[in-house]
């Protein structure tokens, strides 16, 4: 995989904008590093470690709080990424390093992130700008193992993070060590910032029948992912040694985020709170608004690979995906109406026996 490392570490604002970049096969990177080396309890003054002149900053630090890595997505976001990183470090969760990964934008973000890093010299930064667009999936696969935290946060440059979006689930996994992941729901907003739907999960998503109640149930989050997909992107956080035990995201998709929510429940090692976390912008020019026919693809590979891994009921559910988008691209007719005609028996007996057992859950 096209992973990189780089030292030394960038240690002063001024030295940061002096110095090029580091060029690293495909890729360009820099590291600020800070207050990660201090021992400042929170709440109070810290040196920092990029201060070389001795200035003495009041950096709040969570002494005993595990670090988050912030993974931000960034691509062609000059116009949302300084609010977006505004947003991570203005939260009510403090002990944080940002892994900032640029899939070769052809904007001024670059430009927008460097100088947010001059005016914010107290957090640790880390920036990696791809020298050619590799897609979302394979950025994220790049940006990952720079992580030094013992959490994991996702988030798009053009989302923003609410107050305790991190706090909130920092705290399900510590009381929760057991769950491996856990993800939340968001509000939807435009590209102005106007609020569009107070649920993603349940308004946003409301057509495909995901309930928030079901997700909290641990028996029913699986049967509710495959039925009722619909989780809008910046509400994951997961513990850094998920990706070793389940895997790296799927670099051939470009909706990667179903299949890794489905390897996750597969082994009983996700979790749901139904708190806000995000606001998740949802406008023209956003990535996931524009996928189509794309995303049809990635869920039926999706649901082809998870057929035998979530029990016979759910298996079934996928099946008829599958084969629905299988019947959609061939051209033949009647392979085709046998296909669909599969297809609806399979939709039609897993939908029944999903009734059945949501009605063994409730009593």
């Amino acid at each position: 995989m096209d992973t990189l490392w780089a030292k030394p570490m960038v240690r002063d604002t001024a030295a940061l904008l002096r110095k090029p970049s580091l060029r690293v096969g495909r890729h360009v990177l820099w590291r600020a590093t800070n207050a990660l080396q201090s021992s400042a309890p929170h709440g109070g003054s810290a040196k920092s470690g990029s201060d070389v002149g001795g200035l003495i900053l009041s950096v709040p630090l969570q002494k005993h709080a595990p670090l988050v890595s912030v993974v931000i997505g960034v691509y062609n976001h000059e116009r949302f990424v300084e609010e977006c990183l505004d947003s991570v470090v203005n939260g009510s969760y403090k002990h944080l390093e940002l892994i900032i990964a640029d899939d070769c934008s052809t904007d001024r973000s670059e430009v927008v992130i460097r100088r947010w890093r001059e005016r914010h010299p107290e957090w640790p930064v880390t920036y990696v700008r791809h020298l050619k667009n590799i897609g979302f999936t394979k950025s994220l696969n790049t940006a990952i193992p720079l992580c030094r935290g013992e959490y994991i946060c996702l988030i798009a440059a053009d989302d923003v993070m609410l107050t305790d979006g991190i706090g909130a689930r920092v705290r399900y996994l510590v009381q929760n060590p057991d769950k491996l992941a856990v993800f939340a729901d968001c509000e939807v907003i435009d590209e102005n910032g106007t609020m569009l739907f107070q649920s993603g999960i349940e308004g946003l998503y409301a057509d495909v029948g995901l309930k928030k109640s079901r997700l909290l149930r641990e028996t029913s989050l699986p049967s509710s992912l495959v039925f009722h997909w619909g989780v809008p992107g910046p509400v994951f956080m997961c513990r850094s040694e998920t990706y070793r035990i389940v895997g790296p995201y799927d670099e051939q998709l470009k909706v990667e985020d179903w299949d890794m929510y489905l390897r996750l429940a597969a082994i009983r090692r996700l979790g749901f709170i139904d708190e806000y976390v995000a606001k998740y912008r949802w406008f023209g020019g956003n990535s996931s608004h524009n996928l189509g026919a794309r995303k049809q693809h990635d869920q039926a590979m999706v649901a082809r690979k998870h057929i035998r891994r979530l029990g016979l009921i759910n298996g079934m559910r996928l099946s008829a995906i599958y084969l629905n988008y299988i019947a959609l691209v061939r051209r033949s007719p009647i392979p085709k109406l046998f296909l669909l005609a599969f297809r609806n028996l399979l939709l039609l007996l897993s939908h029944r026996a999903n009734q059945i057992r949501e009605i063994a859950w409730r009593t």
